[in-house]
């Protein structure tokens, strides 16, 4: 073909000329469909790791909180087993609170009673030695031969001498 003759004036045959643009589109489109299913897949991937890292980080909390709980349960029977034992040191000490309460009461009543014996004998002590007083008296009366001062002596002793009789029954 020579230029400005036609496919006609020349004699070729006239045929449809191939569609270039049809198949860059189907190109493009495929090409675009490649794209997006990529993208697609990309981002499902990046969801299911993300999911298979929070998976992991659950799974670590739980360990740890299995851990913890453990502990938890070991330091709780360590603590109810030292409560049982305060438990029968408070039972013990309780008992022998009980005993040295009524030793005590016990000593003080015995105390009391003795504050008693030592006071009558007080008592008893001073009457007797008021006897005696008298009795010296009159003793002494008699060594230098004074009867009368001798019995008024024993006399006014007499009162005294019989609360000590009495008193010493």
């Amino acid at each position: 073909m020579v230029v400005g003759q036609t496919a006609a004036d020349a004699g070729v045959p006239l045929t449809v000329a191939p569609r270039y643009g049809h198949r860059v589109w189907r190109t493009a489109l495929v090409f675009g469909a490649c794209v997006l299913v990529a993208a697609l897949i990309g981002a499902l991937v990046e969801g299911v790791v993300r999911a298979d890292d929070r998976y992991a980080a659950a799974h670590r909390s739980l360990g740890l909180t299995e851990r913890d709980i453990a502990s938890g349960r070991a330091e709780l029977a360590a603590g109810l087993k030292r409560l049982d034992t305060l438990k029968v040191e408070v039972y013990l000490s309780t008992t022998q609170l009980a005993s040295d309460a009524s030793a005590l009461q016990n000593a003080r009543t015995a105390l009391v009673d003795a504050q008693g014996r030592v006071s009558k004998q007080g008592t008893s002590i001073t009457v007797l030695r008021s006897c005696l007083a008298g009795v010296e008296q009159a003793l002494n009366a008699l060594s230098v031969g004074d009867e009368r001062s001798a019995i008024a002596a024993l006399d006014g002793s007499r009162a005294s001498c019989a609360a000590a009789v009495t008193s010493f029954g």
